[in-house]
């Protein structure tokens, strides 16, 4: 493991408290642990069809939990269209900008609030990352993005794993 897969997150302002402490190791690293781990169920799921396929993978993760807690309760197809709708990027955004979102921080430079919902769907790697860049990350992540079929979609959303 290299340096750069050895970061971290802290609050400095309590040295001896760890209960904040979190690691930051590489998106393969962490793609890897939950692949690899064997002590609870797991289920992983693509930004991609996430953002494609909403109403299919959405009904997916509640079939998950519920075999996972044995919850035998019928699926409500209202309710998953609710939930849908209610927690849409879009909706989030505007309830954040109403109310505020205790999950965003102020930013160092001006102390101004940054928003928590900022670019969502419209953060599109494709748009951000050079060809360079994207060539050397498809070639150091190729094994994983096969095995996760993105080379199949041609699309390689390595930062939403």
């Amino acid at each position: 493991m290299d340096a750069k897969s050895k970061k971290f997150i802290h609050d400095y302002e309590n040295l001896r408290e760890y209960g904040d402490f979190q690691f930051i190791s590489s998106w393969e690293n962490n793609y890897k642990s939950w692949k690899s781990q064997n002590e609870i169920p797991v289920k992983i799921i693509k930004y991609e069809d996430l953002m494609n396929k909403t109403y299919v993978v959405f009904t997916e993760i509640i079939k998950f939990i519920n075999k996972i807690t044995k919850d035998r309760e019928k699926i409500s197809k209202l309710k998953i269209k609710n939930s849908i709708n209610s927690t849409s990027f879009h909706k989030l955004k505007n309830n954040e900008k109403k109310f505020g979102f205790s999950e965003s921080i102020k930013s160092k430079k001006d102390n101004k609030q940054i928003p928590f919902f900022f670019l969502g769907p419209d953060n599109n790697w494709n748009k951000i990352l050079d060809d360079e860049l994207k060539n050397k990350l498809n070639k150091v992540f190729n094994k994983n993005l096969k095995e996760l079929s993105y080379i199949e979609y041609q699309q390689y959303n390595l930062f939403l794993a």
